[in-house]
């Protein structure tokens, strides 16, 4: 995945409209992701999803990480590779239906501010 579900608490209030549209296509594309994810599930039974990478935790500053500066290029792959050892560590499988869990339970309860970074921690440690 591309897009995390952490986003930075900002003051709508004084965006102008590109601002607006730029804060719309980060929550919109998250959405549209975790969409394709348990439509993909529901819709294919029969295939294996054997693991999936979810960031945990912001990947970047930005929406769409332009600027491509050689330290933070740097941060974004050793946070990917923690995010891949993490899903692959916990085993075929289980990354991608604890991520399918957390969006339908987000999905029912729209006042749910829960991340999927504190809903796996509460899985995991139950």
């Amino acid at each position: 995945m591309c897009s995390g579900d952490i986003l930075a608490d900002v003051d709508v209030e004084k965006f102008n409209a590109i601002q607006m549209m730029r804060r719309y296509f980060q929550i919109s594309d998250y959405q549209k992701t975790m969409s394709w994810i348990t439509h993909g599930k529901a819709n294919f039974p029969e295939v294996n999803f054997r693991y999936i990478v979810h960031p945990i935790g912001p990947i970047s500053k930005e929406w769409l990480p332009m600027g491509f500066y050689p330290q933070e290029i740097r941060k974004m792959i050793e946070h990917g590779r923690q995010d891949a050892r993490k899903s692959v560590q916990m085993g075929e499988g289980k990354m991608f239906n604890h991520l399918v869990n957390f969006w339908n339970k987000v999905s029912e309860n729209s006042e749910d501010n829960q991340t999927f970074d504190k809903y796996l921690s509460s899985v995991l440690s139950e």
